[in-house]
C-alpha cells in the first residue's frame, strides 16, 4: 500500500443515491469497507441525484420516521460538487 502525501486525505464516495432503507444500507456498507481500507481518510458520502437529496431533506424535516438507522450525514447529504467546495473552504486536514 502506498503512503499518501497528505496526512488525512478526503475521499468522496459519490452515488446516485438511495431512497430505500436496504439500498442505503448497501451504500453505508461500501463506505464502511472503504473506511477499513483507508483508516486515515476523511470519507464522505455524496448523492448525485438532486431528487434523492431532496427526498432525504424532506424526510429529515418530517421527523426522520422510518429510517432510524440512517446516520446524520444522510439527512443533509450533499452533491459531490458541494462537498468538494466545502472541503476547499475547510482547507488542509491535519
Amino acid at each position: 500500500m502506498s503512503v499518501s502525501p497528505w496526512p488525512n486525505p478526503l475521499l468522496i464516495l459519490a452515488a446516485f443515491g438511495a431512497a430505500e432503507a436496504e439500498a442505503l444500507g448497501d451504500l453505508l456498507n461500501i463506505k464502511a469497507r472503504v473506511a477499513a481500507a483507508w483508516p486515515a481518510a476523511d470519507i464522505r458520502l455524496a448523492f448525485t441525484s438532486r431528487v434523492i437529496r431532496g427526498l432525504w431533506r424532506r424526510r429529515a424535516a418530517g421527523g426522520r420516521a422510518g429510517f432510524p438507522e440512517a446516520p446524520e450525514e444522510v439527512w443533509a447529504v450533499a452533491s459531490p460538487l458541494a462537498l468538494l467546495a466545502a472541503s476547499q473552504e475547510e482547507g488542509p486536514r491535519p
